[in-house]
C-alpha cells in the first residue's frame, strides 16, 4: 500500500497542475534523461515537443563517429568472423549498422557493437562498413577484409585443405618448358 502511495508523488516530481507547456517540456526532457541514461530519449522528447509547437527542435551539429576495431584492413578471415566496432556522439547513439558490400547485414542499438558475419559469406574480397546514427546525423568507417576459402591452385603456402593459398604459380603442364624453348629460338634468330 505504501508503494502505491509513492507512485503519484513520483509523477508529480516532474509536473504539477500548474506546470505550463514550456516547463512541462523541460521536465519531461529531464525525466527522459534520468530514466533512460545513455539513450536518445531526451532528444526524442525534445523533438516531440517541438513537433507540437512547444519550443524549438534540439540542435546537433556534431555527427557521430564510428570505427572498426577488428578486423584490421587487409586481414584474411574466414566466413562467420566477428566485426568489433565503436561509436560515439556528443548526444547519443541511436543505432549502429554493419554493411557487407553495401548491404545492411545487422543492426545493433546498444554497445558493445560486436557483429558476427554470416557463415555462408562467399570467399573473396568484401567491403565491411560500419555506420553509426544519432537522431540527426550519421558517421561512417570502412575496412577491406578478405574472406578466406579460396579455390585457387598452385604452389606456395596455405593450410592443409587448400584455403588461403598465397604465392606460387601454376602454368598448367609443360608450358614452362615450351615457353623457354620458344624464347631460346627467338634469341638465336636475332643473333644471325
Amino acid at each position: 500500500m505504501a508503494a502505491e502511495a509513492d507512485e503519484p508523488r513520483r509523477r508529480r516530481r516532474y509536473t504539477t497542475a500548474n506546470t505550463n507547456m514550456a516547463q512541462a517540456r523541460t521536465l519531461i526532457e529531464q525525466a527522459a534523461g534520468e530514466l533512460y541514461p545513455g539513450t536518445c530519449a531526451k532528444i526524442a522528447a525534445g523533438l516531440a515537443w517541438a513537433t507540437v509547437g512547444v519550443g524549438a527542435a534540439p540542435i546537433d551539429a556534431v555527427p557521430p563517429t564510428a570505427s572498426i576495431t577488428s578486423p584490421a584492413t587487409g586481414t584474411r578471415v574466414t566466413a562467420g568472423f566477428q566485426v568489433q566496432a565503436t561509436a560515439a556522439d556528443d548526444q547519443c547513439i541511436q543505432k549502429v549498422e554493419l554493411l557487407i558490400d553495401g548491404a545492411v547485414a545487422q543492426t545493433l542499438t546498444a554497445a558493445p557493437f560486436t557483429f558476427t558475419t554470416d557463415a555462408g559469406l562467399a570467399s573473396g574480397m568484401h567491403t565491411i562498413q560500419v555506420k553509426s546514427y544519432d537522431v540527426f546525423n550519421q558517421g561512417t568507417a570502412n575496412a577491406m577484409v578478405t574472406v578466406g576459402g579460396g579455390t585457387g591452385t598452385g604452389t606456395g603456402t596455405g593450410d592443409d585443405d587448400g584455403n588461403d593459398v598465397t604465392g606460387g604459380c601454376n602454368t598448367g603442364g609443360g608450358a614452362g618448358l615450351g615457353l623457354g624453348l620458344g624464347l631460346l629460338g627467338l634469341v638465336r634468330r636475332r643473333r644471325r
